[in-house]
């Protein structure tokens, strides 16, 4: 009697975890796969629109930044950042490519979308804007939360770097206005 007891034992046994094993699959095949590359684009976009959710979750960070003004008068530095909007994605490009304040971004393990500056000669003013998070770490959507103003001066000639590259020279007299573009979460 023992031997059978056993048996039936090992069957139940067998019947759980086979069961168990089922439900497992099936709560894996719910759950949405990890994004490629191309989720960069659906950030991307977010940002444009100013606001919205993501499907998957992202990690937003700041890293300080070198951002100068060659004025008439002299050097201005200006504290700055670079916001990465980064998430794990097996099979990303090295690449940072795009215009204007934010480029899509990847290093072959993880992709996202970085901020650089963007610098706009309005004729009367420049225009210098950089991205700032106001608060880094996981987010399930993204919020261009305003914009506040660093720094304004005024110049007749100058030029606008960051990081050491140019990326605006003016001649003629011009209001220079830097402003930090806020990203948040939703």
């Amino acid at each position: 009697m023992a031997p059978q007891r056993a048996l039936l034992v090992a069957l139940a046994c067998a019947a759980a975890a086979a069961v168990a094993w089922t439900a497992f699959l099936c709560m894996m095949a719910l759950e949405p796969g990890a994004p490629g590359f191309e989720y960069a684009y659906v950030i991307l976009d977010v940002l444009g629109a100013g606001r919205g959710a993501l499907p998957y979750p992202v990690y937003v960070y700041q890293a300080p930044a070198v951002l100068e003004l060659r004025l008439a008068s002299g050097v201005r530095r200006v504290p700055a950042s670079r916001v990465f909007i980064v998430f794990r994605a097996g099979s990303a490009p090295r690449v940072e490519r795009g215009e204007g304040l934010w480029r899509v971004w990847g290093n072959v393990t993880h992709a996202g979308v970085v901020s650089w500056v963007e610098a706009v000669d309005l004729g009367d003013r420049v225009v210098v804007r950089y991205a700032r998070a106001l608060a880094p770490g996981w987010v399930r959507g993204l919020r261009v939360a305003g914009e506040e103003v660093e720094l304004v001066a005024v110049s007749e000639e100058g030029a606008v770097s960051f990081e050491g590259t140019v990326v605006a020279r003016w001649r003629g007299l011009r209001r220079v206005v830097v402003v930090a573009v806020v990203v948040s979460g939703p």
